[in-house]
């Protein structure tokens, strides 16, 4: 698990220190991004063929969710991006609006994933999921993090 992780986030870095502003390239970006992970999930949570044949389209459905959450907060880091000198109160609140929007929407996806997923694992593989996605996404977003500039 640790050698696929750190190959995860060493192509996380990679994928999102090129520009994000070729929407065409960060589609294709994402969806390898998608692959990776899941590929990462594949190997480290090991499904029984009967826990696989109903896990993977719940996980298709969440990644569906995920990808346009991803997307909504592209698109505010770029439009951050564009303030990052002079941003007005008003300005600001929308953003920060905006963002914890996409941190509750974020979570209101996870818990829904939570439930739909304990019906159909053992609560070992339940955490064990959970625990990539948590790590996956915490990689990316000190990524983030490090390359946004704070406004002034």
């Amino acid at each position: 698990m640790k050698t696929s992780f750190k190959l995860l986030l060493t192509f996380i870095i990679c994928l999102f220190s090129a520009p994000l502003f070729a929407q065409q390239a960060a589609e294709i970006d994402l969806n390898h991004f998608l692959t990776e992970k899941k590929a990462i999930i594949k190997e480290n949570v090991q499904l029984t063929d009967q826990e696989d044949k109903a896990f993977w389209p719940l996980y298709d459905e969440y990644m569906q969710t995920y990808t346009k959450l991803f997307k909504r907060r592209t698109n505010l880091e770029k439009g951050m991006l564009e303030y990052s000198e002079a941003v007005s109160e008003k300005r600001a609140k929308i953003i920060v609006d905006e963002y914890y929007d996409i941190v509750s929407d974020s979570l209101k996806a996870k818990l829904s994933m939570l439930k739909k997923v304990r019906k159909i694992l053992p609560e070992v593989k339940v955490l064990k999921f959970f625990q990539l996605e948590e790590k996956i996404e915490a990689g990316f977003q000190s990524f983030t993090a490090e390359s946004q500039p704070l406004v002034k």
